[in-house]
């Protein structure tokens, strides 16, 4: 667990697992989210490498953001109210170093995020696929007022795998000054009745960003659309629906992208508005294109016949 001194951090939540042992390069811990007393930061970390040579890591602060299935994000912007300590160090094999990032946050914001950036200096050339760049989340709240507060730009029912539970999915936007993990109740209903609800307890969102975020659900035997999916959220409180959705929803393809909730490329999500797959936007293409072909070919074999028939009335 990190441990921040008691006049900086109200509560934090248990430190996540440093990352695996096998890979090259590790830091601990690997997120870091707290709600601080005041707004002075001071965080300690330990940075590890399993090599079998010494090998020189460089640290450093980026800005941090997270595409739409919340992947993180660390662009080279950095946060100048952050700095590390030491940024460059030397680690003999086996061992371990520790560092401090230490700042604050500004009068004029209610909240930072940033990353930790660790990289070794000169990756070895083993040819084996080890970690030479990790990044660490860094989600800092100061002391309230804080204004939460979202978007729903989405509801959907999208495609699974087969052999998966139905799923029912959101994309919320964070249109607050803080992260915020939404949480709310899905209701789904076929001509103005319920037939199902699912409670959404979501990960984190941070401001000004988008993320998809979903949960299984129980549909009765035999049900089929259309359906109407609306997102109730309690924290912060927000309601969206969409109508017309198609069910069961298309068995989704592996490999076939969000269609199936795999993550998208990386990217940031202020540029990628709220989409999910339409499964039968795709079909009716394709029946569309599959008449027009038919109509092409029905015309050509008029025209042949209309031609014939001019030849015969000519002799």
């Amino acid at each position: 667990m990190l441990l921040l001194a008691a006049s900086s951090a109200a509560s934090a939540q248990p430190a996540a697992p440093a990352q695996p042992a096998t890979a090259s390069l590790s830091v601990s811990p690997d997120k870091v989210e707290v709600d601080l007393f005041d707004r002075n930061i001071d965080l300690p970390f330990t940075i590890s490498a399993s090599q079998t040579q010494p090998v020189t890591v460089v640290l450093s602060i980026s800005d941090l953001s997270h595409d739409l299935d919340g992947t993180p994000q660390f662009p080279d912007e950095p946060a100048p109210v952050l700095t590390v300590e030491p940024s460059r160090v030397t680690l003999a094999p086996g061992t371990s170093v520790n560092v401090r990032v230490t700042g604050s946050i500004p009068a004029t914001a209610t909240a930072l995020y940033a990353g930790l950036v660790a990289a070794i200096d000169k990756p070895p050339s083993t040819g084996v696929d080890v970690v030479t760049r990790i990044g660490v989340p860094l989600l800092l709240r100061g002391p309230q007022p804080w204004h939460p507060a979202a978007v729903i730009e989405d509801v959907a029912l999208p495609s699974v795998a087969e052999g998966q539970p139905p799923r029912v999915e959101a994309v919320i936007r964070n249109t607050g000054d803080v992260h915020i993990r939404p949480s709310g109740t899905f209701t789904i209903l076929k001509d103005g009745n319920v037939v199902g609800t699912a409670a959404l307890h979501g990960d984190a969102v941070l401001p000004s960003l988008a993320r998809r975020l979903g949960v299984s659900w129980s549909p009765p035997d035999g049900l089929r659309g259309p359906l109407t999916a609306r997102l109730d959220l309690d924290e912060p409180a927000s309601t969206g629906e969409r109508d017309g959705l198609g069910y069961p929803p298309p068995v989704a393809v592996p490999g076939a992208g969000a269609a199936n909730g795999q993550a998208q490329p990386a990217g940031d999500a202020r540029s990628r508005p709220g989409t999910t797959s339409n499964g039968g936007g795709r079909i009716l293409a394709a029946l569309i294109a599959l008449l027009l072909i038919v109509a092409v070919a029905v015309a050509g074999l008029l025209q042949r016949r209309r031609s014939r028939t001019l030849a015969e009335s000519g002799r």
